[in-house]
């Protein structure tokens, strides 16, 4: 029994820190004049073409302190490998603070892209993602993990 939960500590503990370094593969970009960084990367890695995913957003200030209440003044912007476009309904995601999420399903394997902006207090921005996975491409083919 002691063998079981020293396994399943460690286990867990494997698990928070593969989720912990997940953000690192997030992309950041110093906005308004460096006073603010928007850091933005998928939901969900690896990203599979018709699973539900979702865009992973934070806004932090200069001293890297979280900003919160910004889900009504940011707007995101998924742009799939076509060109084509979803602007996404964001909302504040209550497991990390500072942090905002807007789900979609990606279709097709490729390259999906994120246009970032709104308003932080009364300064407005705009950003664009290109790099926000941790595989190239961004979003991969179902059928590489799917049994017949």
């Amino acid at each position: 029994m002691r063998r079981h939960r020293i396994a399943t500590a460690l286990a867990s503990a494997l698990a928070a820190t593969v989720l912990t370094c997940g953000a690192y593969a997030h992309q950041s970009i110093a906005v308004l004049d460096s006073a603010y960084t928007v850091i933005v990367g998928l939901l969900v890695n690896p990203a599979y073409s018709g699973q539900l995913n979702g865009i992973d957003l934070a806004v932090r200030d200069a001293g890297g302190q979280a900003v919160t209440g910004l889900e009504k003044s940011l707007t995101a912007v998924v742009i799939a490998p076509d060109g084509s476009e979803l602007t996404l309904t964001l909302r504040a995601n209550s497991a990390k603070e500072g942090w905002y999420t807007g789900n979609f399903i990606p279709s097709v394997q490729g390259n999906y892209t994120f246009r970032v902006g709104g308003f932080i207090g009364t300064e407005s921005f705009e950003a664009y993602f290109d790099e926000p996975a941790h595989s190239d491409p961004a979003v991969l083919d179902a059928s590489t993990i799917t049994v017949p």
